[in-house]
C-alpha cells in the first residue's frame, strides 16, 4: 500500500480484517488512538478527512497507522464543513461511515469524522461495516439519513468502549 508516495507494507486494517477476523478490544484502542492523534492534527489545521475507515487506515510492520486517501479531505470554514455543489453541501465518504448529517447533506464538521471513527471502531470488533445487513449501499444511505438509533454496538466490547462509541456516534 502507498501513502504520499510511500510504501506501507503491512497493508490496510480492512485487509487485516479480512485476513484475520475481528480484533480484540486492546489492538482496537491502540489503532484508535493513533487515528485520533491523526485526526486531532488534520482538524487543527482546518481539515475533514471525510473517509475515515478500515481500508483508509494502514499500518506499518511495526503497528503504526496512517491515515490514507485524502480525496474527500475538505477544508473548514469558520467551523463547519461549507463545501457546496449547486448550493448544497456536498456528500462526501463511503456510505457505511457516513455521518446522518452528511447523507442529509447538511453542513458539517469535524463530528462527521468522530462519527466515521465509532463506525470504524465497530467495523475493528466485527470485521464487518457497520449496518452491513443493508446489501445496498442506497438501503444504507437512506436508514442512515433517517435513523433514530446508531449502529449496533457490539456487545462484547467493555462498557468504557460502549460508553465511547456512544459519545462517537450521537446522533
Amino acid at each position: 500500500m502507498f501513502v504520499l508516495g510511500r510504501y506501507v507494507p503491512g497493508g490496510s486494517i480492512h485487509a487485516l480484517l479480512t485476513k484475520f477476523g475481528g480484533f480484540d478490544e486492546k489492538l482496537i484502542r491502540v489503532y484508535i488512538r493513533q487515528v485520533l492523534s491523526g485526526l486531532r492534527y488534520l482538524h487543527a489545521n482546518g481539515l475533514i478527512h471525510r473517509d475515515i475507515k478500515g481500508a483508509n487506515i494502514l499500518v506499518d510492520t511495526t503497528g503504526v497507522v496512517k491515515l490514507a486517501d485524502f480525496g474527500m479531505a475538505s477544508k473548514i470554514l469558520a467551523g463547519v464543513n461549507h463545501t457546496t455543489n449547486g448550493g448544497k453541501v456536498e456528500m462526501a465518504g463511503t456510505p457505511y461511515w457516513m455521518a446522518p448529517e452528511v447523507i442529509k447533506r447538511l453542513s458539517f464538521g469535524k463530528a462527521a469524522d468522530i462519527w466515521s471513527v465509532g463506525c470504524t471502531i465497530i467495523e475493528m470488533a466485527t470485521a464487518k461495516p457497520p449496518w452491513n445487513h443493508f446489501s445496498q449501499e442506497i438501503a444504507a444511505i437512506f436508514h442512515i439519513a433517517n435513523a433514530r438509533e446508531p449502529p449496533k454496538i457490539p456487545s462484547w466490547l467493555s462498557n468504557t468502549a460502549q460508553e465511547f462509541l456512544t459519545l462517537c456516534l450521537k446522533l
